[in-house]
């Protein structure tokens, strides 16, 4: 055993010199190149310039287990250099094999995506960075809740030990001096886990968005964040000073980061650097100088970002490097680089064994990142709560559910839906510094982003990646500048929920720069994107429980003005009331079974004109009209039903909360001979169920720029007024008469 204890030792020492570093980090470089040279396709300067920064990052410093909730995260914002990844992960045995890079149905996708072993999928700069802020920022909240559970856990122990030895507690050693020993040793443990690295590059760096989230990182004290500049000075257009001009690191320093710089290729100096950046209070940024296709004739220069360097020159540079395969073992490992990241493994397995004797007895309820997720020691990144596991998070009262119930603008019922949730502790929300406007600000977990929604859908994206629930708030027409984020959330089905408020032009004096034309329907053209609309409260509390029971990113698109209250009939709301009756579309009136002037005589009187002089002389069923809306169209809907009626037409009302929702039997119930939709934005996608209509349709909506006015008089101009809509539908029906 002794003997063998020496030899582990010996071993030890040995893989640790800078010589096999260096064997293991030119292996990462043509474990690299050879997985581009199969596909043709691929980035080889990153993999060549960015290997020792790798291999000692991996090797000393990154704590990995699958699943493992307080496991360390390594995020490649830089995704081109995603065959290098590829390569470490292969090294450690996380991945089993090389072949099929960037091939249909491969899991080594041209860029990182998201799977069991890829923390997120990046390519598009500056978002890895932007959703690592994120990571990190809910990893840090993670930890303090469990510091904290660990020093009381840690405390009831001593203190029963001393109750069953009859000890008295040492009265030169106060409370204070308890606590800070026992956080010492706690401490020493989960400041060493549970952190996010990040590699970057220039392009990543030049991205705004790197900058909307730097500086919060910086105001939040991120410890756990390290960033890892490829500073190699190099655009696939040229020189960086083609179109910078700044220093990058001053830049950082100027938020509040950590800044430190180190020679790329230098073992020593990179793990010296990384040593004090993971040791300081706050983010750090390192800046690693190295030259971007190191080692092959196109060392330096900007061409080698995505040059394939072919097989002459791989064979050259494998020379060069020092080893000798064949091509049909490219991907098989030596004993002695498999020696060195068995080492790496094994260091990690001790880490995470320490770790685990600290959290032994823990609550597991501390352990849990409140999304309904397992253990955070084997968390399953699959699991997710159903919509019926979502609906206990709600506290539906009676005296609440009276309140939605109301006239109400659709931004305050969802207010007060968010007052309602059980669990503010582990839900987390923010605005793009617009708390008040969007009724958000009141809730614990308030995160005030400032005016970033950039940065605000990255960060808040990186909170739900790591497992929290979590909302983020803007205008709906500001979304636009968060959509690379909302995007990548969609790509990845990643379950953050944008609540998006003034939601149409009926904004009103504040012109058609604040008022959303397009964006409804660009969001419900993006895949595994959910986009709710509603009209009412209930429809309001269908939507918070789908987002919040769904695998998918949801957007809650809310009125800023008042809505009328629109209601089934003959439905009784309470505690227990099933929202099954409520699904994407559904039957909210149904005038087909009434009467001209069964309505009171209360109702507006309808505006009259020639169009209807013959309209009575058709049978009634052959005029059917269905009529589509969501959210403050619905009321307006409602209206126009009714007055259609007055003139003999009769009608059904539809409201479509949320299109990506409606099952495959609503079609069976919209078919009438018109079908017509109305909707406050640009609505194309309406099509899909006018195609339903067995005579003619019509589609009613916004299909140019608002105006600045009063909503009643924008809404007049564009087309949205009750008397303009009844005669365009009767319109309709004359036409088809003839």
């Amino acid at each position: 055993m002794e003997g063998k204890m020496k030899k582990e030792v010996l071993r030890e020492r040995k893989i640790s010199t800078n010589l096999y570093r260096k064997m293991a980090s030119d292996k990462l470089r043509l474990l690299s190149l050879e997985m581009v040279e199969e596909a043709q396709s691929g980035h080889q300067g990153i993999a060549l310039g960015m290997a020792d920064v790798f291999t000692v990052l991996w090797s000393k410093f990154i704590n990995y287990k699958n699943k493992y909730q307080l496991r360390d995260r390594f995020i490649l914002s830089a995704g081109h250099g995603s065959a290098l990844l590829y390569s470490t992960l292969y090294c450690l045995g996380i991945i089993k094999n090389l072949n099929g890079f960037r091939s249909i149905d491969s899991d080594l996708n041209g860029h990182p995506e998201l799977s069991d072993v890829i923390e997120m999928t990046t390519g598009p700069l500056g978002q890895g960075l932007g959703w690592s802020v994120g990571i990190a920022k809910a990893a840090q909240e993670h930890t303090k809740l469990i510091k904290k559970e660990c020093l009381r856990l840690s405390k009831e122990k001593e203190h029963s030990v001393e109750k069953q030895n009859n000890e008295k507690p040492d009265e030169d050693q106060n409370e204070e001096q308890i606590d800070e020993s026992l956080n010492n040793k706690i401490n020493s443990l989960l400041d060493n886990s549970n952190r996010v690295f990040v590699v970057v590059s220039d392009g990543d760096l030049m991205e705004g968005v790197s900058h909307e989230v730097s500086e919060l990182a910086a105001n939040w004290k991120l410890s756990n964040l390290t960033v890892l500049w490829d500073d190699n000075s190099i655009t696939i257009d040229g020189q960086t000073d083609l179109s910078k001009q700044s220093a990058t690191l001053d830049v950082f320093k100027a938020y509040g980061w950590n800044v430190f710089s180190c020679d790329g290729h230098d073992f020593e100096d990179i793990e010296h650097k990384i040593e004090q950046a993971v040791n300081s209070e706050g983010p750090s940024i390192i800046g690693c100088k190295t030259k971007i296709g190191k080692g092959s004739e196109y060392e330096g220069l900007c061409s080698v970002h995505g040059k394939i360097i072919d097989r002459n020159g791989l064979d050259k540079l494998k020379e060069d490097l020092g080893f000798n395969y064949s091509e049909k073992d490219k991907f098989e490992l030596d004993d002695e680089i498999c020696d060195f990241w068995n080492l790496v493994k094994n260091r990690m397995d001790h880490n995470f064994e320490q770790l685990n004797r600290v959290l032994d007895g823990l609550d597991k309820n501390i352990l849990k990142t409140g999304s309904g997720l397992d253990s955070v020691l084997e968390l399953d990144k699959e699991t997710s709560p159903c919509p019926s596991q979502s609906q206990k998070l709600i506290n539906k009262t009676p005296e609440f559910m009276d309140s939605l119930m109301k006239d109400n603008s659709t931004r305050k019922i969802s207010g007060m839906v968010l007052d309602g949730l059980f669990d503010k502790e582990k839900f987390w929300i923010g605005s793009a510094d617009l708390g008040e406007s969007t009724c958000t600000m009141g809730m614990k977990n308030y995160i005030p982003f400032g005016v970033r929604e950039h940065g605000m859908v990255c960060i808040t994206g990186g909170i739900c990646l790591y497992g929290f629930k979590a909302a983020c708030a803007t205008f709906l027409v500001f979304t636009d500048y968060a959509r690379p984020a909302i995007r990548l959330a969609a790509l990845m089905r990643t379950p953050l929920i944008i609540i998006a408020t003034h939601d149409s032009i009926s904004v009103g004096e504040d012109g058609p720069t604040h008022q959303p034309i397009e964006q409804i329907e660009s969001f419900r053209a993006m895949p595994n994107v959910d986009v709710y609309r509603p009209c009412n409260g209930l429809e309001v509390l269908y939507s918070w429980e789908n987002a919040l029971g769904s695998k998918n990113p949801s957007i809650i698109c809310l009125s800023r003005q008042k809505l009328k209250f629109i209601n089934q009939e003959n439905i009784e709301i309470t505690c227990n009331q099933n929202y099954n009756k409520i699904s994407g579309g559904y039957l909210i009136k149904d005038f087909s079974g009434l009467d001209k002037g069964s309505l009171s005589s209360e109702k507006d009187s309808v505006h009259k004109s020639d169009l209807y002089r013959n309209v009575h002389e058709v049978n009634s069923n052959e005029n059917l009209v269905v009529i589509l809306s969501s959210g403050s169209e619905v009321s307006l809907s409602v209206d126009v039903a009714e007055m259609l009626l007055e003139q003999g037409i009769k009608s059904k009302v539809f409201s479509i909360v949320c299109m990506e929702k409606i099952s495959d039997e609503f079609e069976k119930e919209i078919t009438a001979p018109y079908i017509v939709s109305i909707e406050a934005s640009s609505s194309k996608s309406w099509y899909e169920y006018l195609r339903h209509a067995s005579v003619d349709s019509l589609l009613i909506g916004c299909l140019e720029f608002g105006y600045s006015g009063k909503e009643h008089d924008v809404r007049a101009k564009m087309g949205l007024e009750k008397n303009i809509i009844l005669e365009r539908i009767m319109s309709m029906i004359e036409n088809n008469k003839k």
